[in-house]
């Protein structure tokens, strides 16, 4: 970073419009891809989470039937 002027004799809004400028959209990224990776693992754990066993129509009538005697 080149300046003409002390840092001090700069408005610190224009200081501050700086460095938004040059690293906000780098901090803006990070963000982006912290959530994406966030919600990658919570998309993996889905299937894991709401899962439902097929066709156990027979097997729970069976257990129902055992139960009964």
């Amino acid at each position: 970073m080149n300046l003409d002027e002390p840092i001090v004799n700069l408005a610190a809004g224009a200081l501050l419009g700086f460095i938004l400028e040059e690293i906000g959209s780098s901090i803006y990224n990070q963000g982006v891809a912290d959530v994406q990776a966030h919600m990658q693992e919570r998309i993996s754990q889905l299937d894991s989470e709401v899962y439902a066993d097929e066709f156990q129509y027979w097997r729970n009538r069976d257990r129902q039937l055992k139960g009964r005697k």
